[in-house]
This record gives C-alpha cells, sequence and structure tokens, in this order.
C-alpha cells in the first residue's frame, strides 16, 4: 500500500519514519517485507511527493550517500540516546519508538520522574549497558558507514540469524537505492 501511504503523509505533510517495531522476540515483520516496502516507498515518493515531504529513513540514507546531515538522525552508534525519547499515551518513557515496551529499555514514567532525571540520569546508563560486541564490524562493507554496524535494538533482541537477514537485506535495499539515485540523477 506504498502509494495510499506516502499518498496519505503528503496530503498531510507530515514526515513519516518507517521503522520496524520489535518486541523481546524480534522484529515484528520480516526484514524481507520492510525492506522491499522502503524500496517500493521510495521510488514512488521520489516520483511523486519528494518536495513535499521527508520520509525517513529512507532521506537519511540520501543524505548519507551525498555526505550531508541536515538533521541529526539515529546514526545506529549509541545516537539514540542523545537525540530520541519515545513517550507513549500513559507518559511512559524509552528511548526512541523502536525500543518501547521492552521492559529492559523502560526509562520510566513521567507521572513518577522528571524529564531531567530520566533524560540525564537513566538514558545514559541504560546504554552504557547494551554489549557492543554482538554489533556487526564489517568496516569494509561498502556500506558500513551508512549503518554504523546495525540499529542497537537489534543487537539487544535479535538472533544472529536475524542480524544476518537484516544486514542482508538492508545491503541489498542501499545497493538498490545507489543504483535508483545514480539513474535518477543521471
Amino acid at each position: 500500500h506504498e502509494k495510499e501511504i506516502v499518498d496519505f503523509f503528503s496530503k498531510n505533510k507530515i514526515n513519516p519514519r518507517f521503522n520496524i517495531q520489535c518486541d523481546n522476540s524480534g522484529p515484528s515483520i520480516s526484514y524481507e517485507s520492510y525492506f522491499s516496502f522502503l524500496k517500493a516507498t521510495t521510488a514512488y515518493w521520489f516520483n511523486t511527493h519528494r518536495a513535499i515531504i521527508r520520509p525517513q529513513p529512507v532521506c537519511h540514507y540520501i543524505e548519507q550517500f551525498g555526505k550531508r546531515r541536515v538533521a541529526p538522525l539515529c546514526s545506529q552508534v549509541k545516537s539514540c540516546a542523545e537525540i530520541y525519547l519515545a513517550v507513549n499515551g500513559n507518559l511512559n518513557c524509552w528511548t526512541c519508538g523502536r525500543f518501547a515496551n521492552i521492559e529492559n529499555f523502560f526509562l520510566g514514567s513521567l507521572k513518577e520522574f522528571s524529564l531531567e532525571e530520566i533524560w540525564g540520569l537513566k538514558m545514559p546508563q541504560i546504554f552504557n549497558e547494551i554489549p557492543q560486541n554482538i554489533r556487526c564490524k564489517d568496516i569494509k562493507c561498502k556500506f558500513w558507514s551508512i549503518c554504523g554496524g546495525g540499529c542497537l535494538l537489534q543487537a539487544f533482541v535479535d538472533s544472529e540469524e536475524n542480524r544476518r537477514l537484516f544486514c542482508y537485506h538492508q545491503y541489498d535495499f542501499l545497493n538498490w537505492l545507489e543504483n535508483f539515485l545514480f539513474e535518477v540523477v543521471l
């Protein structure tokens, strides 16, 4: 439904962020389905509404290809603790919406703690506890500078097989995007 989705956000001038939601057992949809959706969405958006909305993470990837960062976005290297805070309707806080409902990343409730306490005290503590050794370190990969070794959430909740699948499908998407952009520019 990429046309319907992009048309909706464009009509309402809302910049969406297309993320995979996860829980303690892993991703809610397959990585293959997610990146297939991103390909179809990117192609449709680029050819119809690119002057109106800026969907993420697509614009982030495009900016990375051009090596220009317009706004601080997820670099997938601990930056979520510096630029994201997700708050649900019950005033419960997580770092980034992708971490929502994962018990280990619950920062607290704004009913009990101030933003200062949540942001300044709890957030850094949680991120210092994430094992960095299970993230991708293949800096020879031509897209490593764009993905940064993968999302911290995936390093925490995904199995090794799921992380491998994510890497494969993200690489395929970025390769497709690079070729798509090259064709459009020429």
